[in-house]
């Protein structure tokens, strides 16, 4: 009796089965995959601020203090505070082909970094291109910096009313601007004005995320004006209160971190005062500390915390861990 030979062939309901254990395979390892990436894009998001922070350190050392947060030129805009780190990031050329006060970095053609990516500031968990354009300044391209100076925090009855004091803002936004931080406009600032110690106040953050409008639009708040942008008058929070003070580089702690929401007093896309702390990275933002430390800040941290660590002499006591 002739016997059948073997088959090796699948039949339908094998080869589905097949397929199936595949996607479910797929859908377990596809979150891995990812998280594993957002973990990397978060550690070199950590090493950018890392080198920010020791750059500021290398500046404090040349000089004797920090840069100014956001400086002027006469009634023009002066640069921000990441121009005067230029030298210390590998970038002594080109802080050496501007005048840092000449206004070539913020007004229109004039600015030398046109088109040019500046890694340093970038942060890659971003959503959206570093490199932006600016219509109404004769199309002119550049880095906008994805982190940002902390000017200080809002006061509120419940948070202990540092000695320097908050004013001003810009247009219709009802923004305030503080100088209780290490960064402020048109003040350049050294250790010893750090009273609270440098491994518990805050000197730079991330702002690499959108908000939304009412209509749940998406709208980024960085510095659309790019890495050069300061302030255009030489006024400070404590002797020049009123409308129209803008300081690009610099924000002052207002709301809460990853808050969404661009309707709130002092958010605004042409520089809003408390524009805030954002970040694409699940659960809060990298933050960099004045002693060069980076630390992870969640979202749920408590706002009197949050400010606590925002200013630089209120001589509370701090634990963010």
């Amino acid at each position: 009796m002739k016997t059948r030979a073997n088959s090796y062939g699948f039949t339908l309901v094998e080869l589905l089965v097949v397929i199936a254990i595949i996607g479910v395979l797929i859908a377990l390892l596809l979150p891995a995959v990812q998280q594993a990436r957002e973990a990397a894009r978060r550690m070199e998001c950590t090493n950018k601020l890392k080198q920010i922070g020791l750059a500021l350190h290398n500046h404090h050392d040349t000089y004797g203090d920090f840069p100014m947060g956001a400086h002027n030129n006469g009634n023009r805009f002066g640069p921000g505070f990441l121009l005067y780190l230029l030298p210390y990031v590998e970038q002594m050329a080109l802080y050496d082909s501007v005048n840092p006060l000449a206004n070539q970095w913020s007004n229109g053609q004039c600015n030398r970094h046109n088109g040019l990516l500046m890694d340093f500031i970038v942060c890659p968990s971003a959503p959206y291109p570093a490199v932006t354009t600016e219509a109404n300044k004769g199309s002119r391209t550049g880095t906008a910096s994805q982190y940002v100076g902390i000017a200080g925090a809002v006061e509120d009855t419940n948070f202990a009313e540092p000695r320097n004091g908050s004013c001003c803002s810009h247009g219709g936004s009802t923004g305030i601007i503080s100088s209780g931080g290490v960064l402020v406009p048109n003040e350049a600032l050294n250790m010893a004005d750090v009273v609270d110690g440098t491994s518990n106040t805050l000197v730079v953050s991330e702002w690499s995320n959108t908000v939304e409008d009412s209509s749940g639009t998406p709208i980024r708040i960085d510095s659309r004006h790019h890495i050069g942008m300061g302030t255009d008058r030489a006024w400070t929070v404590e002797d020049a209160p009123g409308n129209f003070r803008r300081a690009m580089s610099l924000t002052t702690i207002r709301y809460p971190i990853n808050h969404n929401d661009y309707t709130l007093p002092g958010v605004d896309e042409n520089h809003g005062a408390n524009n805030g702390l954002h970040s694409a990275h699940p659960g809060g933002v990298n933050a960099l500390f004045t002693d060069g430390s980076v630390h992870f800040l969640a979202e749920t941290i408590n706002m009197t915390m949050l400010k606590r660590m925002a200013t630089r002499d209120d001589g509370e006591v701090i634990n963010y861990q």
